[in-house]
């Protein structure tokens, strides 16, 4: 998950084709995706929670906010990505549900569970 963070930081878009899970490619829009890294500014990563993911795990969820500006605000993009292993052991993308806001701006949308 950090690794796709700094691949849009560095605006290294292959690897976030890369680190897609299959079902996921059919979904992904190289325009927008290169719109959004190459408009923003990131910042600061915080990671809320996890949910799986370990070594022994097949799947797992991350919780995180990623701060970033963009033409001249300082925004934070708050999601839910889902992730799986495949059958070489790597990590791959699958999914995320995800809200941008204002920094430091309260909202009451929140990902984690009750």
């Amino acid at each position: 998950m950090r690794s796709r963070y700094v691949a849009y930081a560095r605006k290294k878009l292959s690897y976030l084709r890369k680190t897609l899970a299959r079902e996921s490619l059919a979904d992904y829009d190289h325009a927008a995706v290169k719109a959004w890294a190459e408009k923003a500014e990131f910042k600061n990563l915080s990671i809320l929670s996890t949910d799986g993911g370990g070594p022994s795990d097949k799947s797992g969820t991350v919780e995180f906010v990623a701060t970033f500006i963009q033409n001249g605000e300082t925004l934070e993009h708050h999601e839910a990505s889902k992730f799986k292993k495949n059958e070489k052991g790597e990590w791959k993308f699958v999914s995320g549900e995800s809200h941008t806001h204002k920094e430091g701006e309260p909202h009451t949308h929140h990902h984690r569970k009750p």
